[in-house]
């Protein structure tokens, strides 16, 4: 898989989120640079997917966009990054729309889906 060594480890999310703003920079761009160079069906194809090119659980571009998006409420954030930041969220999330599987649902989002969400219900 083009994508399994960055992905390798657990560490792009702390990379993200890195204290330093010239971590969370460069990993920024090697996402939106890994992004680039991937469609959503490659995402979800079958050379890529045994693998889990962005997660093998299938969460894992949805784990990343959330690092992503906390990189935007950051006051070390500079208008590059942010510009980064910006064009991978939007890649994700035209990419979830065109391959839901890419971001599977949580069981508490399929229950308020549905209409079971708060007032403290315990029926469920």
């Amino acid at each position: 898989a083009p994508c399994a060594p960055l992905w390798a480890h657990p560490t792009a999310r702390r990379l993200l989120l890195h204290e330093h703003a010239w971590v969370r920079h460069a990993m920024g761009r090697a996402v939106g640079a890994l992004l680039a160079l991937l469609t959503a069906e490659q995402l979800v194809s079958e050379p890529l997917a045994p693998h889990g090119c962005l997660g093998g659980d299938g969460g894992g571009l949805v784990r990343i966009a959330d690092a992503i998006a906390e990189q935007l409420h950051s006051s070390l954030l500079n208008e590059a990054a942010a510009q980064q930041a910006l064009r991978s969220l939007l890649w994700i999330g035209l990419a979830t729309r065109k391959e839901p599987s890419l971001a599977p649902q949580s069981r508490e989002h399929e229950r308020l889906l549905r209409g079971g969400g708060g007032g403290g219900e315990e029926g469920e």
